[in-house]
């Protein structure tokens, strides 16, 4: 009808008869007033990355279905941890449960075509914002996502400590990790600290032995031990 001014309303839907809506994205540019009988949208635009249908309505006319529309992820806009690192480890030891983070768009989709390469960073406080020290440890570190999820494997770190883990990938929004907190490992190594021996004749001192881990953390031994101390 070529007089007709009516508004058209498009809403999303998930099946071909338009009758399930999405109720998981948000359309925008998706009403407009006819011109000479004919609404031409130009700006219609939807928020979730899935297969929508869309039904044109106006009034009490009767609605219009669409053909299939396939929503992609936008471009990549941020970093998230969708499995956090195991809440305690040992030192040098692999995590029993290894994080992953995932690229997203800025509304939340799956950036599921990404190849932005990951990489995972020790820090000290929840906002990652405060380098560790010690070393963390990974099979492959930066990692490139598959589907838009980078899974991390064999992450560990050396120093008895707490730390977070930091996910970083150009200039994509930041993630941290929750904390985890890193026990010593078992006891191989003894030090002796203490003052020199003037003579071997008088040796009146307190003397301090120190177990440690491969990596240096302090390590109480497993069970009661001897040690045997002699001049030379």
């Amino acid at each position: 009808v070529v007089s007709s001014t009516a508004t058209v309303l498009l809403t999303p839907y998930t099946d071909s008869a338009c009758n399930v809506t999405t109720g998981a994205g948000t359309p925008s540019g998706h009403s407009l007033a006819a011109v000479a009988g004919t609404s031409t949208f130009t700006a219609f635009s939807y928020t979730k990355a899935e297969t929508i249908y869309l039904k044109a309505t106006t009034g009490v006319l009767t609605m219009a279905c669409s053909t299939a529309v396939a929503v992609s992820p936008a471009a990549d806009s941020v970093l998230v941890f969708t499995t956090q690192p195991s809440a305690t480890a040992t030192a040098g030891t692999a995590y029993a449960q290894q994080p992953a983070v995932t690229v997203r768009d800025a509304y939340a989709n799956t950036a599921t075509a990404s190849t932005a390469a990951i990489t995972l960073t020790a820090y000290t406080n929840s906002g990652c914002t405060t380098l560790a020290t010690g070393t963390l440890g990974a099979t492959t570190n930066p990692l490139t996502p598959t589907s838009g999820i980078a899974t991390f494997a064999g992450i560990y770190h050396t120093l008895a400590t707490t730390i977070y883990l930091k996910a970083t990938s150009g200039a994509l929004t930041t993630a941290c990790s929750t904390i985890t907190t890193i026990s010593a490992g078992t006891a191989n190594t003894v030090a002796l600290s203490g003052p020199a021996i003037a003579s071997k004749a008088s040796c009146a001192a307190a003397y301090t032995i120190t177990s440690t881990d491969t990596y240096g953390n302090i390590s109480a031994v497993s069970a009661n031990k001897v040690f045997n101390l002699a001049a030379t």
